[in-house]
């Protein structure tokens, strides 16, 4: 292999690590029936390894704008009455759970 091919993988491997540590903006929305209370939290970890705990409840809709490196929800519906739907947006990807019915937990996580 001659010394430009090696300095090139070299370069290539550091730019992909670089992409995969960027920070992203994962955009979480809490939809459903008003009636849905709920309760939750969000562990976040930045690029630096710093983790946050982002703690949530209410009835919906709630929005929230996270920035970091990975996103773990865990979102508990508390009411019986009503059906609630979670959606987390990175980019153009989409991960979208649906969950009806008091004690029902929907757990989302994205890198």
């Amino acid at each position: 292999m001659s010394p430009g091919a090696a300095l090139f993988i070299l370069l290539c491997t550091a730019a992909t690590a670089s992409a995969a540590e960027a920070e992203k903006e994962f955009r979480l929305t809490v939809e459903g029936s008003p009636a849905a209370m709920y309760t939750g939290r969000c562990h976040v970890v930045a690029v630096g390894g710093q983790e946050t705990i982002l703690p949530i409840s209410g009835a919906p809709p709630f929005r929230q704008l996270v920035i970091g490196r990975h996103l773990d929800c865990r979102i508990r519906q508390d009411s019986g009455a009503g059906f609630l739907v979670v959606e987390v947006r990175v980019g153009t990807n989409v991960s979208r759970s649906r969950t009806q019915g008091a004690g029902s937990v929907i757990t989302i996580s994205l890198q």
